[in-house]
C-alpha cells in the first residue's frame, strides 16, 4: 500500500510539472504573438516617418526611382545626400519662417502658462461667489470647436466688428492675445486639478503668517507646480508650432509666414522638389520632438499627478 501511495504521489508530481511546462510554453507563445503584433503595428505607423527621413537624404533622381529598382534601394538612400538640409538651413526664407514661428510660439506659451496658472489658482485656492458656476462655464467652452469662434475672432482682430479694437491682422497679436486671456479651458482645468492635490493647510499657514494671495501663488504654489506647468507648456508649444489654420487666416504677408505656412507654400509651387520638402519637414518636426525628449520627465510626472484630487 505504501508503494502504491508513493507511485501516486510521483505520478501527480510529474503531471504537475508537465502542466507547468505547458502553461509556460503557452505563456511564452502568447507573449511572442503580442510582441509580434505590436511590433508590426509600430512599423506600419513609423514607415511614413522613415519615408520622410529617407527621402530627405536623397537627391531628386533617387526620390523618383525607375521601375524595377530594388525595394531596398528605394527605402534606404544610397548614397546619403546632406545637401537638402544645407539648402534649407542656408535659405533666407526659411530663416524668416523659423524666426516667426519661434516668436509667435514663445509669446503664446508664456501667456498661456502665466494666465492659465493664475486662473487655476483662483478656481482652486480662492473662495468667491459663483466660483463653481464660473468654472463649469469655462469647461463648457471646451465643447465649442475652434472653427465656431474663428470667424468672430477674425472680425474682432481685423477691426470689422462693432468693437473699439485695433486692426492686428498680419501680426502675432491674434495668437498672443487669447493666450494672455486664460490660455484655454483645458490648461486651466489641468492646472486646477494639480493645485487641488496640494494640501490647503499650506495656504492657511501662509495666511496666518501674513501672506496674501499673490505671495501664496508666487512663493508657495508655483514652485510645486513645475511638472504641471511643463505639461501645459509642451501642449501649448506643439499646438502653436504646428498650427496651420490660424496663420493662414491671420497672416497673408510672406514676411510673417510660419514654418507650417512655409511648407504649404513650398508644396503649392509648380515644381516641387520633394527631397528638399522632406528635409524642411524633418527640421520643422525637430523642435517639438526635442522639447518632449528633454522635458518628458516633467511631462509624465505632471500627467500622473494631475487629477489625484477632484
Amino acid at each position: 500500500m505504501e508503494n502504491v501511495g508513493v507511485e501516486q504521489v510521483q505520478v501527480a508530481a510529474v503531471e504537475a510539472a508537465r502542466s507547468r511546462r505547458r502553461r509556460n510554453v503557452l505563456h511564452y507563445i502568447e507573449r511572442a504573438i503580442i510582441y509580434f503584433l505590436l511590433s508590426s503595428g509600430a512599423l506600419i505607423f513609423l514607415f511614413p516617418l522613415w519615408w520622410m527621413l529617407s527621402t530627405s537624404l536623397k537627391n531628386l533622381e533617387q526620390t523618383f526611382p525607375d521601375v524595377g529598382t530594388p525595394v531596398a534601394e528605394q527605402i534606404v538612400p544610397n548614397p546619403i545626400v546632406l545637401q537638402n538640409y544645407l539648402d534649407v538651413l542656408t535659405s533666407t526664407a526659411w530663416h524668416n519662417y523659423f524666426l516667426n514661428s519661434t516668436v509667435m510660439t514663445l509669446g503664446s506659451v508664456i501667456g498661456q502658462v502665466l494666465t492659465a496658472s493664475l486662473a487655476a489658482f483662483a478656481f482652486a485656492r480662492l473662495r468667491w461667489p459663483g466660483r463653481d458656476g464660473m468654472f463649469i462655464l469655462v469647461l463648457a467652452t471646451m465643447m465649442l470647436p475652434y472653427q465656431v469662434t474663428l470667424i468672430p475672432q477674425f472680425l474682432i482682430f481685423s477691426g470689422k466688428a462693432p468693437l473699439p479694437f485695433p486692426v492686428v491682422t498680419n501680426t502675432f497679436w491674434p495668437f498672443w492675445f487669447p493666450s494672455f486671456l486664460g490660455g484655454g479651458a483645458f490648461s486651466i482645468f489641468l492646472l486646477r486639478q494639480f493645485m487641488l492635490s496640494l494640501p490647503i493647510e499650506l495656504d492657511e499657514a501662509a495666511t496666518i503668517d501674513g501672506a496674501g494671495p499673490g505671495t501664496i501663488y508666487a512663493r508657495l504654489i508655483v514652485p510645486q507646480m513645475y511638472p504641471a506647468l511643463a505639461t501645459v507648456a509642451i501642449f501649448s508649444m506643439q499646438a502653436h508650432w504646428n498650427a496651420l489654420l490660424q496663420p493662414v487666416v491671420y497672416l497673408s504677408k510672406t514676411a510673417n509666414f510660419t514654418v507650417v505656412q512655409g511648407l504649404l507654400q513650398y508644396q503649392t509651387q509648380t515644381e516641387v522638389e520633394w527631397n528638399q520638402l522632406m528635409a524642411a519637414s524633418v527640421l520643422v518636426m525637430l523642435p517639438p520632438l526635442l522639447l518632449f525628449f528633454f522635458a518628458q520627465r516633467y511631462f509624465i510626472e505632471g500627467i500622473s499627478l494631475t487629477g489625484i484630487k477632484g
